[in-house]
């Protein structure tokens, strides 16, 4: 049934990660500068093991990240969905696109199709957006998207010392 789940947008394919991702999500993952504004970067054996968290969660609880592919090129672009977060402080909702996607307006297009789907296919009433506050994009991203802005929180283990700020996209505010 997992490999069934496939989201299509006028640009974009969405759908569980493959083991033919993990090349290029292992790319992405070791620019350990742009990579601090999602966990921080990783080495081969991080992005491996974050990569299978990911896989798992699919098969686990029937949802999680989703590889983003551009469809006129079949590039693998990046990820966005639920993010299951051992400890958090709620359903996290993420996205981090490859450098060369950015400006184009990819990451609204997939966050919109993603959250659509979490909403249609999960029980959770809210997701949950951890942005650094030094990571403009996203923020503005989050806005985009409908989010609204709830403070500033110190992040839980793995990440205890950090600020981050909340966003929540809420399903009673969903594409009314």
């Amino acid at each position: 049934m997992i490999n069934s789940i496939k989201i299509e947008t006028e640009r974009l394919i969405l759908r569980p990660p493959i083991l033919e991702d993990l090349k290029d999500f292992t790319k992405m993952r070791s620019n350990f500068e742009r990579s601090k504004q999602a966990g921080g970067g990783l080495d081969a054996a991080g992005a491996w093991t974050k990569f299978m968290s990911w896989v798992g969660a699919w098969q686990c609880y029937g949802f999680g990240m989703f590889s983003v592919i551009e469809k006129s090129s079949g590039t693998w672009i990046g990820n966005i969905g639920p993010v299951n977060m051992y400890s958090w402080h709620g359903q996290e909702f993420g996205w981090a696109l490859i450098e060369e996607a950015d400006g184009k307006g990819y990451a609204q297009e997939a966050s919109i199709a993603a959250l659509d789907w979490a909403y249609r296919n999960t029980d959770f009433d809210e997701f949950v957006h951890s942005i650094s506050p030094d990571n403009v994009a996203s923020s503005r991203l989050a806005k985009r998207i409908g989010a609204k802005f709830i403070g500033e929180m110190v992040l839980p283990p793995p990440y205890e010392g950090y600020i981050d700020h909340i966003w929540k996209s809420f399903r009673s505010d969903w594409k009314k």
